[in-house]
């Protein structure tokens, strides 16, 4: 849930490779991805982040459309509405 709060607003984010993560976010597209329990890769993210502007405005834009074309209220509607339409074809 908090990853979709962050790309909602447009927050570049840095988080661990979890379940779930790499089906919502794509490393160095969406998010900068580390592995799980590595100190070392996590402190070089965070490094990278802090000393690149451009890379935490490409971030942010890219996790923010990302969100709005698949977890937006609008997004979700025309799903959900897309499978009631396939069932009632049916």
């Amino acid at each position: 849930m908090v990853l979709l709060e962050a790309m909602s607003v447009g927050m570049p984010i840095i988080c661990t490779n979890v379940e779930g993560v790499s089906e919502t976010l794509q490393n160095n597209v969406s998010a900068l991805i580390v592995e799980h329990s590595s100190i070392d890769s996590l402190s070089k993210a965070i490094i990278r982040m802090h000393d690149d502007e451009l890379l935490r405005e490409n971030l942010g834009m890219c996790s923010r459309n990302k969100f709005e074309n698949e977890f937006s209220s609008t997004a979700m509607t025309k799903r959900v509405s897309s499978i009631y339409d396939e069932f009632h074809a049916a």
